[in-house]
Parts: C-alpha cells; sequence; structure tokens
C-alpha cells in the first residue's frame, strides 16, 4: 500500500465490471415511476472509476462529455488505453486524488455525478471534500447517483472484516502483496471461528460468510474488505453527510429494489404507508430488508410531474427487447416471489419479440382498451428492472456514435481473442450502454465481423482455445477431448445463433 492511496488498497488492482446504472439514460424510467421529470445530461463526471469501463462505455455510446479520476495510476493507465480507441468524445481520465481533483478550476459544472461504491471505502475528509464538489460542481436539477454499504444489513458481517483488517494489521508480513494477505487473514478467521462456538451461535452468519468469502474473486475481496477505511451507513447518516450539498432522495437506481410487490407483504405495505416522513419510510425498509447495499440517485432539486406529463414522458421513450422470449422469466424474486400476470406481460411481449424498436406512444396504441395504461407503465418498469427491456437512444445519436462503438468493440473483441475467459463487454449505440458476454459470445460476434460462415465458427473458436491452452467446461467438468470441445463449441454457437444473433443485429453491435 503506498503512502497516496490514504488507506485504500492500491497494490491490487479492481475487478473489471461494467454498471449500467452509472448511465445516465437508465434513470428515465425510475424517475418516471417515482412522478419525478428526468433531466438532461450533457455534463457527467464519475469519481473512483476503478478501471474505467463504464467511464468508457458511456462516452463512447453517447454524446454525454465525461469525467473521471482514479487515484491509482494503473486503473488510469488502462482507462485511457480503452479512450484511445473511441476518439471523439472520449473521456477525460485523471489519476488525481478527490483532494486534488475535486480542486481543479478546469472542469464544468456536472448534470450528473456518480460514485459506485467508494463512499464506503473512504476517509470522512475525503468525504467532506466530495460533498463540497457535489454542492459546488453539481447544478441545480443534477443528479447524484451513489451506491454504498448499507446498515442495518452489514451489522451481522462486521466482526469478519474486522478479523480479516486485524489480521492484516498485526500478523501480515509487510513481504506479502494484498491477494496473500487477503487468503492468508481468510483462512485464520476461519479457524479463530471454529473456536468461537458461542459467538457463532448468537451469530450463525458469521462462518457461511467467511466460507464464501473464499471462493470470491481476490481482487475483489481486498478492495471490498481490506482498506483501512470502511463505514457502511445507515440512510439517515448518508442523508445529513448530503445536506451541505442541498441534496434530497429521489429513487433507487434499481426500480425492482422500490417495487413492493416483491419487497413486502400487504402488512408491511400498510405499515409503511402509514409513515408521512419520505425520509423515515426509508430507514424502515432497510430494517425491514436487513438491506446490506443500495443504489440510489439523490436530485439538487427535483421536478414533479402531473399524471397527463408523466404520461406525454412516457410515449417519447423507445425500446427494445434484448432477451429472448423463450428466456424470459415471469416472476420476479427478491425477498419474495411475484408471478407477473400473463393477461399485462404477454401482449406487451408479442409486440417486443420481433426485437426491433418500439415507441411506447405506438404500443400504448396497440393495446388501447386490453391493458389499462398504468399497469403497461408499471409492466415496462419491470421488464427495464429484470433487464429484458433497454430504453433506445434518439436515431441521431445512434449514428453519431456508432463508429465510437464499433472501434471501442472491435479492441475488446480483440482482447477477448488474446485473453479472454473473465467475462467481455461490447458497447450497444443503440442503447447507450455495455453488454455483457461470455467469452463464447464474443468470439461468435468476433467471426461474424471476420465475414466467416457459420459453419466455419466452430473451428474459428476451437483454434482460439488451442491457442490459449483454454478448454470447455460442461456440466462443471473439463471438456479434454477435441471432440468433445468441438462438439460443446458447436451446440453453445447454435444456441448463439438461435437467440442472440439477431438481438446483437437490432442492438447495433453486430452488422
Amino acid at each position: 500500500m503506498s503512502a497516496w492511496s490514504e488507506g485504500y488498497t492500491s497494490d491490487v488492482t479492481y475487478t473489471y465490471g461494467y454498471y449500467n446504472e452509472l448511465n445516465p439514460i437508465n434513470l428515465t424510467i425510475p424517475f418516471l415511476m417515482a412522478g419525478l421529470a428526468p433531466p438532461k445530461i450533457e455534463n457527467a463526471c464519475e469519481l473512483g472509476f476503478g478501471q474505467g469501463i463504464s467511464l468508457n462505455m458511456h462516452s463512447a455510446t453517447s454524446n454525454i462529455k465525461w469525467y473521471g479520476t482514479d487515484f491509482n495510476p494503473s486503473h488510469a493507465f488502462f482507462a485511457q488505453s480503452l479512450a484511445n480507441q473511441i476518439g471523439s468524445n472520449k473521456p477525460v481520465i485523471s489519476d488525481q486524488g478527490f483532494n486534488e481533483f475535486c480542486m481543479r478550476d478546469d472542469l464544468p459544472e456536472f448534470d450528473f455525478i456518480c460514485l459506485h461504491g467508494i463512499w464506503s471505502w473512504i476517509s470522512d475528509e475525503n468525504r467532506h471534500i466530495i460533498v463540497d464538489f457535489i454542492r459546488r460542481k453539481l447544478k441545480f436539477g443534477g443528479i447524484l447517483y451513489i451506491s454504498y454499504n448499507t446498515l442495518p444489513g452489514w451489522m451481522t458481517l462486521s466482526p469478519v472484516r474486522h478479523l480479516l483488517v486485524e489480521h492484516k494489521r498485526l500478523m501480515s508480513s509487510s513481504e506479502h502483496d494484498s491477494l496473500v494477505t487477503a487468503r492468508a487473514a481468510l483462512d485464520y478467521s476461519k479457524n479463530i471461528l471454529e473456536m468461537s462456538p458461542i459467538l457463532c451461535q448468537v451469530n450463525p452468519t458469521l462462518m457461511p460468510s467467511v466460507t464464501q468469502l473464499l471462493e470470491q474473486n481476490s481482487n475483489y475481496l481486498v478492495h471490498e474488505y481490506l482498506n483501512q477505511d470502511w463505514h457502511p451507513m445507515f440512510f439517515a447518516q448518508l442523508e445529513k453527510w448530503l445536506e451541505p450539498a442541498k441534496l434530497s432522495y429521489a429513487c433507487s437506481a434499481k426500480y425492482l429494489d422500490d417495487f413492493s410487490g416483491c419487497l413486502f407483504t400487504t402488512e408491511q405495505v400498510e405499515f409503511i404507508n402509514q409513515i408521512q416522513n419520505k425520509s423515515f419510510a426509508q430507514t424502515v425498509k432497510d430494517y425491514m430488508l436487513n438491506k446490506q447495499f443500495r443504489c440510489d440517485y439523490w436530485v439538487k432539486g427535483s421536478l414533479a410531474l402531473s399524471q397527463t406529463e408523466m404520461i406525454e414522458q412516457w410515449k417519447k421513450l423507445r425500446i427494445i427487447l434484448v432477451v429472448a422470449r423463450s428466456d424470459i422469466v415471469k416472476t420476479i424474486s427478491n425477498t419474495l416471489t411475484t408471478n407477473l400476470l400473463d393477461e399485462i406481460f404477454d401482449p406487451i411481449l408479442d409486440i417486443l419479440s420481433d426485437y426491433q424498436i418500439h415507441s411506447v406512444a405506438d404500443l400504448l396504441e396497440s393495446l388501447e382498451n386490453k391493458v389499462e395504461i398504468n399497469a403497461i407503465f408499471t409492466a415496462l418498469a419491470i421488464l427495464f428492472g429484470k433487464k429484458d427491456i433497454r430504453l433506445v437512444q434518439d436515431d441521431d445519436i445512434i449514428a453519431q456514435v456508432k463508429p465510437r462503438c464499433n472501434a471501442l468493440n472491435r479492441y475488446l473483441l480483440d482482447k477477448a481473442k488474446n485473453f479472454g475467459g473473465t467475462g467481455e463487454i461490447v458497447a450497444s449505440p443503440v442503447t447507450g450502454e455495455g453488454f455483457l458476454l461470455t467469452e463464447l459470445e464474443a468470439l461468435c460476434i468476433l467471426a461474424n465481423q471476420s465475414k466467416l460462415a457459420q459453419d466455419k465458427w466452430t473451428d474459428f473458436i476451437w483454434d482460439i482455445f488451442k491457442a490459449k491452452n483454454r478448454l470447455m467446461i460442461k456440466d462443471g467438468e473439463t471438456l479434454t477431448e477435441e471432440k468433445e470441445n468441438l462438439a460443446e463449441i458447436e451446440k453453445k454457437k447454435n444456441l448463439f445463433i438461435e437467440k442472440r444473433l439477431k438481438i446483437f443485429q437490432s442492438l447495433g453491435i453486430i452488422d
């Protein structure tokens, strides 16, 4: 750990991940369902961008001007390598700490500022710096996206985290890197808990938690548990922190986290509805759910919509189905499992199952006198929350960003060809966001872009696998024979052609 890291792990890079909650286009439906007008976003900023996947995806796929910083120079270097593929509208990338970045005088005012997870692992000093930055740099009407570890959910697991940090601080050799230290701390903590039957009887979640952590990605484990600072918060505490920036809570960035039908019993809903204070209602919900993590939008001034205005806003939207109709699950499972009503969802899915772009206005007209209008909006919000449908950008924006997306995707697919195996991400100019692929799906797209006939794809993919000494896995078992590998690749390839090819063509990822 370096002095410039201020107690945050710096010798291990963060995991490669894409988070579509950081995409401003995705605040539209949660805002409409909360009765709020979604603002127009022109300038955006991500504080602590990790490897910069989301930052670059959202720059490539939109005309929003993005700025971001991450103090780890390895993160910034990788993020810049992605940005260099984009050309025009590439993000402004920095490796500055918050104390330096937030005081820059060359930054614009922002319509959207986002922090994914960072809030829970920084010092109070850095929190004050960030809140002051938001106060000065977030426009009125602007949006803050913030995700953070939440209480009371983390109360029962805090003893595990304490053991890991104390073992690192007092028992680990300074010669070991953080990955070795994390594994050693976990093993030792497991031994301690095995000898602590009274504690484990009172808190039976501790031992299963350690066992589960032993199966986690080591890089994630280091960044999640071994930083000097770790501050889960109650909702009210975060609200108090954000008060100087004049922010108020808007809604969850994940609509299904606001949809009572999959969260609370009828008795719980009635109890919540009696609470007149909206802030206290959020606290009560977190207690009922034993909430561990929140992903929320906060606003610096909001504009409420009338029913008529809300309908007009919905009508302007365009949507596309991005999951094969046969794969759509007709239930929502959270704390409760709720069945989706066929009489509401089937007529909508029947229209969308051509995997083409549809306007909500046309959808409403087609379903007039068949499905009640508010039921349609709720159904679309649920399908959006499940990631079965996505919002579509204006045609002129799609045309403008497509060359940038193509360039970034070529670079990412080449990385999948040469490295791969950790999940690949490609950019859609149509929806303005990234899509996570399996390694084999990425290679199918690469084969298609290489103008190979579909009956040649299997050999193409197998040659790439052989060059990387990789083998297919079936039912949890590694396939060792070439014949078995070819058969499994052929099976997965045909499934991709049947269920995914047309969708990726409609998304502008495949020509």
